[in-house]
């Protein structure tokens, strides 16, 4: 690295996103979220559109995503509950790395990046995910969602 410009910053550290930047997860979203809302007789959300309700947490993609088919409001607790319990059986069926976030992880920590993970991912998946996809992203956080913690922003 050169000379600092003046006034300018360096930085010592990256803070990740997960879904959606590290990692393309979409497919794995959508097959559970499609099995919760197939087995509620409701018809099925394409990828793009299941693109578009991400973000803010597991039970907003619910309540989106219930809200988008036209279902009648109900409580979403049992429904998020199905859904985690079916994205644990299919998370790792396509989810992978985009191309290249090795290489970028691999060259932040070669110039002594502190990397980290915040996700509103369940904290479980988050921590799972990133230890079985990224095992080598020399991650020395990764924090996802946590009840009694607020979300990121």
């Amino acid at each position: 690295m050169g000379k600092p410009v003046p006034g300018s910053r360096r930085f010592d550290g990256v803070l990740f996103d997960m879904d959606g930047t590290l990692l393309d997860t979409l497919a794995d979203i959508a097959v559970a979220i499609n099995s919760v809302l197939a087995a509620e007789g409701l018809p099925e959300l394409s990828l793009p559109l299941c693109r578009r309700l991400l973000g803010e947490g597991t039970q907003a993609l619910v309540t989106r995503a219930l809200a988008f088919t036209g279902a009648a409001p109900r409580p979403v607790a049992d429904l998020i509950d199905r859904y985690r319990s079916r994205y644990s059986r299919c998370w790792h069926d396509h989810s992978a790395p985009y191309p290249e976030i090795r290489e970028l992880l691999h060259r932040l920590a070669a110039a002594r990046m502190s990397l980290a993970v915040l996700s509103n991912k369940a904290d479980d998946f988050a921590r799972e995910m990133a230890g079985t996809l990224l095992p080598d992203g020399g991650f020395t956080v990764v924090r996802g969602e946590l009840p009694g913690v607020p979300r990121k922003p």
